[in-house]
């Protein structure tokens, strides 16, 4: 997924929220994160060791390793991207 497309999806998620669509404590996004291996515990970070934390919804094995389907709070997703690429 490119920074742009992600940067969309978390306003999106900002948008809904403020508008009472979406029914969470903070603007959440749902992604699907490839690991190598599978994790251990319910929670994992977007860029493996560092990043905004998610808690972990479900976990896939696939040929390549493990998709890993995780709830994201959108707005450290916003500024890390804004800190990562302006």
């Amino acid at each position: 997924m490119k920074p742009v497309e992600l940067f969309d999806i978390c306003v999106d998620a900002v948008n809904r929220w403020n508008v009472r669509e979406q029914i969470t404590d903070v603007p959440t996004v749902m992604l699907v994160i490839p690991r190598l291996v599978c994790p251990k515990g319910d929670s994992i970070r977007l860029l493996g060791k560092s990043g905004p934390l998610g808690r972990i919804a479900t976990v896939k094995e696939t040929e390549s390793g493990f998709d890993v389907v995780a709830y994201f709070p959108a707005l450290p997703i916003l500024a890390l991207l804004q800190r990562e690429v302006g």
